[in-house]
């Protein structure tokens, strides 16, 4: 009997039932998990039950097992049960961070490397919490602060760069307005400039893969219907006649294209298309045929079915252009089956659903150039469209690569369905192997998304995610449109323009502004060298620039430190050319400096303006680069410790 999706969790005498979601690529399961309540001491009316009240339901699976683990593993922990089983109108914020400290105990004793994701999860429910507590403050407000930190990033992405402003409230804002910056159209035209180049690029290379896969498509149906030639021995000839295969010393001898010829016929007679692994003998040799040359060792096979199936790396390029010119999220996209593809005398209209909410989303494509590149429909009107967002306006694209790989994925699925039964019915069903050794293969979904990772590394592209290039769709309708956040909304399938504007304030326009505030550091770094005298220092372009931008000048000093020796004097005189160490004395004095600097800034341009900008502004954008460097660093922990000893002792 199937398991039957609920829409509450159920508390009995003896259990609680969680009912939850079990996801394998697009399919998704109910199923149920249950916590013994006899057994743990765990009752219904407190803490607990309202946390579980107030969270999404059904909840993941993997969520539902880490909380399970959690409560099952504190049972021996008086103080926890009495917190999860106490109203939450009888509890106060005390005890909520009593109850983090004690599951961190529990936590301590589990075997794995990224503790901090187990109480992520019990703060997950704890967040969405909206009930008081005993004070009046609600459960999803109070900050809980647990000792399983999650571990930083060893890159961080560029689109996520946060620079914090060390100068407070509107300091230096004249200066900042005096600078001739491109008006807002020119910089408009920079961010479609970087964007296109990315598009361009991760274009490119799927248009290079999907053409070499129908040039190989092609070259295999040749050597299908073409005999054996004679340079390949008799021998082998006879024994890929009877099904065996010679030795592999027989097959290196032969060159690339007569191996590709001999396992073409290999397949066709053993009919591996059919579900039968066939093991490709010197598949290094026929990696020029490829889609992907350098694909992974496993896919070598799946490029020799390219006749009857996509390989992955195709199946993953059609996925990428198609997201880049609708801006549909991959957990849309991977809802198309045949059935909710259309064709008609324009092209063809694909229906997705959303994910999260049961919307449908459409898209048209086609490759008449003619086509009005639209966000509504002729068949939509704003009545329709209203509240409900039931279905959302479709889309049409007026490219034929795109066409064209529908077109592939459309011819895929069919072949698949002719051979096999796929519990998916989606288009982006891809080969896989049960096991690395197995002998027989099957479709699904799979992981695409984490092997998009390796998409990346194996194509030389940038690494990215399918969210990222949603990001940049968005992006590109904003800017395409004049920055008609409406027109974006609309494109996204968002029901409220806050949503959009979360998408917008990332990535390019993000880059755009710092890109900004570098080229004025830049400006401001050689007006100090003008201002101070320091004339040589800059070049001819450098002099006309500062003069051009003269408001931002300050007037000269004669106000020198004689025998203050201090490390960004040097190397500003250096011209930022003198290399230096950086041990923990060195953090100690950045840690200080930069407390000194920040509390006491207003204080330092009141005493004395000229002497600020002689001395103190040099040092202060020395130290808070400086700063930058060493909190991103492998001596962040030394600066944290630094900084909370000085604020210990102050």
């Amino acid at each position: 009997m199937e398991a039957v999706v609920q829409d509450t969790h159920v508390w009995s005498e003896r259990t609680l039932t969680l009912s939850c979601v079990r996801t394998q690529g697009d399919v998704e399961t109910p199923v149920t998990k249950t916590l013994d309540l006899s057994n743990t001491g765990y009752q219904k009316g407190g803490l607990l039950e309202e946390i579980l009240a107030n969270s999404e339901c059904p909840i993941a699976e993997i969520r539902a097992v880490k909380l399970l683990r959690l409560l099952k593993g504190a049972t021996h922990d008086s103080e926890v049960k009495q917190i999860f089983n106490t109203a939450p109108g009888r509890l106060y914020q005390r005890d909520l961070s009593k109850l983090i400290s004690r599951l961190d105990d529990v936590v301590d004793g589990y075997r794995c490397r990224h503790k901090s994701a187990h109480i992520g999860n019990i703060r997950h429910f704890l967040v969405q919490c909206r009930t008081p507590l005993a004070d009046g403050e609600f459960i999803k407000n109070i900050r809980l602060t647990s000792r399983h930190k999650e571990a930083p990033r060893t890159k961080a992405p560029a689109h996520q760069v946060y620079v914090e402003d060390v100068f407070d409230e509107n300091f230096l804002a004249k200066e900042l307005s005096s600078i001739n910056f491109e008006d807002l159209a020119e910089r408009d035209e920079k961010a479609k400039s970087i964007l296109q180049k990315s598009v361009s690029d991760t274009r490119a290379v799927c248009e290079r893969i999907i053409a070499r896969h129908d040039e190989l498509v092609k070259h295999l149906e040749r050597l299908s219907n073409t005999k054996l030639p004679a340079s390949i021995p008799v021998r082998i000839k006879n024994a890929v006649a009877r099904g065996s295969q010679p030795h592999r010393r027989s097959w290196g001898q032969l060159s690339s294209e007569d191996l590709l010829h001999l396992h073409t016929h290999a397949i066709d007679i053993a009919k591996s298309f059919e579900g039968n692994r066939f093991q490709p003998i010197f598949p290094e040799k026929l990696k020029i045929f490829w889609s992907l040359p350098n694909c992974l060792p496993l896919e070598t096979f799946s490029m020799l079915l390219s006749r009857h199936y996509l390989p992955r790396t195709v199946v993953t390029a059609c996925a990428i252009l198609l997201i880049d010119n609708i801006g549909w999220n991959w957990q849309t996209l991977v809802t198309v089956n045949l059935d909710s593809i259309i064709k008609d005398d324009s092209g063809y209209t694909i229906q997705g659903v959303k994910h999260k909410t049961g919307q449908i989303q459409k898209a048209e494509l086609t490759d008449l150039p003619e086509a009005d590149d639209t966000d509504l429909s002729e068949n939509d009107d704003e009545d329709e469209y209203g509240e409900t967002f039931s279905t959302l306006p479709s889309k049409k694209i007026t490219d034929p690569l795109c066409t064209h790989a529908l077109e592939l994925l459309i011819q895929h699925r069919r072949n698949i369905d002719e051979k096999f039964d796929v519990k998916s019915q989606s288009i982006f069903v891809s080969m896989r192997f049960a096991t690395r050794n197995s002998s027989a293969f099957l479709f699904a979904v799979g992981r695409l998304s984490k092997y998009l990772k390796k998409f990346c590394a194996l194509t030389g592209l940038d690494e990215f995610s399918f969210s990222d290039l949603r990001h940049r769709a968005a992006h590109t309708r904003y800017l395409a449109t004049g920055r008609d956040i409406v027109q974006t909304q609309l494109f996204l399938g968002h029901a409220a323009a806050d949503v959009t504007t979360v998408y917008l304030n990332s990535t390019i326009i993000r880059l755009l502004g710092e890109a900004n505030l570098l080229k004025y550091v830049t400006l401001l770094s050689d007006c100090v060298f003008y201002a101070t005298g320091r004339k040589d220092k800059l070049d001819a372009k450098q002099l006309a620039r500062v003069k051009k931008n003269n408001l931002l000048l300050f007037p000269p000093s004669t106000l020198e430190d004689k025998g203050v020796d201090c490390i960004a004097d040097r190397w500003v005189d250096s011209f930022g050319k003198m290399p230096f160490r950086i041990g923990k004395p060195e953090v100690a004095h950045i840690a200080l400096q930069y407390r000194l600097y920040t509390r006491n800034l207003p204080a330092l341009v009141q005493a004395g303006h000229e002497r600020f900008v002689a001395r103190h502004l040099p040092r202060i954008l020395f130290c808070y680069a400086l700063y930058q460097v060493v909190a991103n660093g492998p001596l962040s922990h030394e600066l944290k410790r630094f900084e909370a000893g000085y604020e210990q002792s102050s």
